[in-house]
């Protein structure tokens, strides 16, 4: 499918890297891989096909707060490429305080993902109380309404299905 040759011990070493996924999130990203990818297929091409839960880039930015009456939601990614981006903002420059963002974000989404951290959602909450409610149950939701994640029952068995989408992808 995307004309990759992988020896065995590769596709196993690829398996074992992305054993730590969701067998839906990697479905969706091999997927997205086979439609996008021009080149050979790596595990880095997979991971950033990943949908973790994390917004893109550009969504990350525009949910960022413009003022201190405003409650969003934020992931652990955006705080940290806001407070990059902050005080360009104090000085004017949106552009730059874009651009700082962006890369910043970027950096740190995958860090994340290589260190296989799931998104963790959080409210910043503005002066404005009538926002500050709907923001928490919207934090509550994109955490997937539990207090922790879901324990995969057999790690085992998911390394063999990675396997064999690596195998099915690179064929």
């Amino acid at each position: 499918m995307t004309a990759t040759d992988l020896s065995e011990a590769a596709i196993e070493v690829m398996a074992i890297d992305l054993a730590r996924y969701a067998a839906k999130q990697l479905v969706g990203a091999m997927e997205r891989c086979r439609r996008e990818l021009k080149g050979k297929l790596t595990v880095a091409e997979i991971v950033a096909r990943l949908d973790d839960g994390r917004p893109g880039v550009e969504e990350a930015w525009a949910l960022c707060p413009r003022d201190e009456s405003a409650s969003v939601a934020m992931t652990d990614e955006m705080a940290q490429a806001f407070g990059v981006a902050q005080p360009l903002i104090a000085e004017g420059d949106l552009i730059a305080a874009r651009m700082a963002f962006k890369e910043t974000y970027q950096a740190a989404v995958t860090k994340a993902r290589d260190e296989g951290k799931r998104p963790h959602w959080f409210p910043s909450l503005g002066h404005d109380r009538a926002g500050r409610e709907e923001c928490r149950e919207k934090v509550w939701l994109l955490n997937g309404g539990e207090p922790s994640p879901p324990q995969l029952e057999s790690p085992g068995e998911h390394q063999r299905e990675m396997m064999d989408l690596s195998r099915a992808l690179a064929g």
